[in-house]
């Protein structure tokens, strides 16, 4: 009772509130590192549908990456795998920003929607910076609780020192399964490894290998990435990085998480960083409130 109650509060706050705001053009401005000159892609990615839920759609609807994460390493993971397919199957962006000097780029003219931000990997002096991609909401609830389709964000990423020629690193992957009894588990999956988002290699992975799998050697020079070539049906896919190593996680809907590995992955590896993602997490506390003050004032009485 109380999800389906959830479920339409948060259905109602996400309707267009009147023909000023269906027509409002929003913006978001992204803070890179300081980092002059680093190019940014905007990609509109889905939509809030009347239901509640949130919804991939365009180019990006048929991935099977869902839009329902609890916490901000969830929401970083699916923006992610979302990056890598898009990188992968070299789709057209909305926009194309570089940063100005104080490392800032600004995306303009925007409809309401849920936006995917992905930064190419970028030298400035004798630094690399590699930005982590994220996912914005428009509109979404301001300090002041009402809609703004202004957003201001700060772009994660991973930096190092320039490498030197002929240097090279090292990349992992780890499958995890979240799907219960694993009934209807498929034997194995593939993964491909792509170099500044191209097709560079592609690995099966399976009980036999432990679910994970290690490239050494690679060329430093590149960004290195992994997406899964084909999500089983009825499995949704994420993608969490920490450090080198890759987590490609398959998730049924509705089941409760298992211990990582499935029976032969590793431990769950800790999240770093924070996304901006204040939509699905603030909306659902404010009707958890709204419930409970319900709750009190009918106790009062």
């Amino acid at each position: 009772m109380k999800r389906r109650l959830l479920a339409l509060l948060l259905m109602l706050l996400l309707l267009p509130q009147g023909r000023a705001m269906a027509a409002e053009e929003g913006s978001i401005a992204v803070q890179f590192a300081s980092v002059g000159g680093a190019a940014f892609r905007l990609y509109r990615v889905g939509e809030a549908e009347e239901s509640g839920a949130f919804l991939l759609s365009g180019a990006f609807a048929d991935y099977a990456v869902a839009l329902d994460a609890q916490d901000s390493a969830a929401w970083r993971a699916a923006a992610q795998a979302l990056a890598g397919y898009a990188a992968r199957d070299a789709l057209t962006p909305l926009q194309v920003e570089k940063t100005d000097k104080s490392g800032r780029a600004v995306f303009s003219g925007l409809s309401r929607g849920i936006y995917l931000i992905v930064g190419e990997r970028s030298t400035s002096g004798n630094t690399v910076y590699e930005p982590a991609p994220l996912l914005v909401f428009l509109p979404f609830v301001g300090e002041d609780g009402g809609w703004e389709m202004a957003a201001a964000v700060n772009c994660k990423y991973e930096s190092e020192t320039k490498p030197g020629p002929g240097a090279t690193v090292d990349r992992h992957v780890l499958k995890v399964w979240r799907d219960g009894d694993g009934s209807e588990r498929p034997a194995r999956i593939e993964v491909q490894l792509l170099r500044d988002g191209r097709v560079y290699d592609t690995v099966v992975l399976s009980a036999e290998n432990n679910w994970r799998y290690t490239w050494e050697d690679l060329s430093a020079g590149y960004a290195w990435s992994v997406v899964e070539k084909a999500v089983p049906d009825g499995y949704a896919v994420s993608v969490g990085r920490e450090g080198i190593t890759f987590v490609v996680t398959n998730s049924r809907p509705y089941e409760e998480p298992e211990e990582p590995g499935g029976g032969g992955g590793g431990g769950k590896l800790p999240q770093t960083g924070a996304l901006w993602w204040p939509v699905p997490l603030l909306l659902c506390g404010g009707a958890l409130l709204l419930v409970l003050g319900i709750g009190r004032r009918r106790r009062a009485r």
